[in-house]
């Protein structure tokens, strides 16, 4: 059942992805972002254990595989092994930015996690992953008004491929908005 629940996740993920090649960013539509993340969208491990109250996640560290937390993957576009965000990053953001203000996401938290694939420096990509996430909260916080309790930034690095079977390809580079159910 879980593997079932992981392989469709990973389809959706793909499915949302929507990218156009690497280091280019894109522009998803709001809409689909609020139903992506919505909390009507968490899967059957997560539902279960929040009605029981019993999930219990670090907000601040990397979330286990095993939970089914909504969440959408977008590619932002940063400059070349840099957090700096290009004009078409910022563009991508801007449909992020629509879809948190969302009265169906109000009070809801979010990890932004980070993910690079640095082959020959993981230590580097966990690094610049880090940096990307806190870019990317930053510039919510400041240009959106988005509340900074609402975004907690986490590094991944190249732990958590959306392809796994192609470590390099561009869908395992991107920032992952989870929504941790904080109501």
């Amino acid at each position: 059942m879980i593997d079932s629940v992981k392989s469709a996740l990973c389809a959706s993920a793909i499915a949302l992805v929507l990218s156009t090649g690497a280091g280019t960013a894109q522009q998803l539509q709001p809409e689909e972002l609020v139903a992506a993340l919505a909390p009507g969208s968490a899967g059957p491990m997560v539902t279960t254990l929040k009605s029981q109250n019993a999930l219990v996640v670090d907000r601040s560290a990397q979330i286990p595989t095993m939970f089914d937390f909504p969440s959408a993957n977008v590619t932002v576009g940063f400059d070349e092994n840099s957090h700096l965000l290009t004009a078409e990053g910022m563009t991508a953001l801007r449909s992020v930015a629509i879809a948190l203000q969302d009265e169906r996401l109000d009070g809801q938290v979010f990890q932004v996690a980070g993910h690079v694939v640095m082959q020959n420096d993981p230590n580097s990509a966990t690094r610049l992953s880090s940096m990307r996430a806190t870019s990317v909260v930053e510039h919510l916080t400041a240009y959106y008004d988005i509340p900074a309790e609402r975004l907690v930034s986490v590094g991944y690095g190249a732990l958590a491929p959306v392809d796994p079977a192609v470590i390099t390809s561009p869908l395992n580079t991107r920032i992952e908005f989870i929504n941790l159910l904080a109501q």
